[in-house]
């Protein structure tokens, strides 16, 4: 009966070990995955701030060309009046 015990005993203290073997590598993996979506997760947000980037870029290049076409139009408007001017 006790060598049955101490049987138990080192099965059990075996069963600890390889549980414990078994979650050292699950942890470590998990680690390698959260790695590897933390570097995407990156990859993402610096993707995205890019196309911001280049849609704020696109934005302000329009605005500035139809402001220019205003100011354009000023300055024809301003031609036209001087010319009204100088033929009254």
């Amino acid at each position: 009966m006790k060598m049955e015990a101490e049987e138990q005993i080192i099965l059990l203290r075996q069963q600890i070990v390889a549980l414990r073997k078994a979650l050292a590598d699950q942890q470590k993996e998990a680690n390698d995955v959260k790695k590897q979506l933390d570097k995407e997760v990156c990859v993402l947000y610096v993707d995205k701030a890019i196309s911001i980037n280049k849609f704020s870029c696109f934005f302000v290049q329009q605005f500035f060309s139809f402001l220019g076409l205003i100011l354009f139009s000023f300055e024809l408007l301003g031609f036209y009046l001087r010319s009204i001017e100088s033929k009254a």
